[in-house]
């Protein structure tokens, strides 16, 4: 699976995998990014089939998008 960030600025990001239920399974990036696109891959090949969240935070403001796994 491949997330993508579009940047207005350089921020400090955050980007975790987590479950419904809030445990973080796996931080896809940590650090801080410059302006304009960035991709990340991420291998769900290990996650069940299920809904997870990708919990993000960018320059201090925290959302998440919900990820649809299925094999």
């Amino acid at each position: 699976s491949v997330i993508t960030a579009i940047l207005t600025g350089s921020e400090k990001v955050t980007m975790e995998l987590v479950t419904l239920e809030g445990k973080i399974l796996e931080e896809i990036y940590t650090g801080q990014l410059t302006m304009g696109e960035h991709i990340f891959n991420l291998d769900l090949a290990k996650y069940s089939n299920g809904i997870y969240l990708i919990k993000w935070s960018i320059g201090g403001k925290t959302e998440s998008t919900k990820l649809n796994v299925v094999h």
